[in-house]
């Protein structure tokens, strides 16, 4: 049974491809049984941006995950006994204060899952190049 719990569209995540509705459709097409969806978290601090998201704040990303949880929930109800979906998300460990963050939307939404994820050290974003990295090492 192909099942995936860790998926980015590109409506609702910059480094994501396509709309998220046309994901969902491809999972179904390709057999998936049950299915996962799982933007990323908002950041709530401008430094915890990522460099493809210059531009946004931490609202525009907060507004962008509300309307992420809305289309989600709607493809789950338009999918339902076709394609289960988990509606998730992707925590972003940036300080102890995401951990709060992280527990805060997932009762707020009351989503299915979390995918843990550390994107950043030491206030570092560490998935964007070797410089960033061995910053964060030292």
């Amino acid at each position: 049974m192909p099942l995936s719990v860790h998926s980015h569209s590109g409506e609702f995540c910059k480094h994501g491809d396509g709309a998220l509705d046309a994901m969902v459709a491809r999972a179904a097409a390709m057999g998936f049984e049950s299915y996962g969806l799982s933007e990323h978290m908002p950041r709530q601090e401008l430094n915890e941006l990522y460099p493809e998201e210059s531009g946004m704040t931490p609202a525009d990303l907060s507004k962008q995950f509300d309307d992420y949880v809305a289309k989600a929930r709607c493809l789950q109800r338009e999918y339902e006994g076709r394609l289960e979906i988990f509606v998730g998300m992707e925590t972003e460990y940036c300080t102890a204060r995401s951990l709060a963050a992280a527990k805060e939307l997932f009762a707020t939404h009351a989503l299915d899952y979390m995918v843990g994820s550390v994107h950043h050290v030491g206030g570092i974003p560490i998935d964007f190049s070797e410089e960033l990295i061995q910053r964060a090492r030292v």
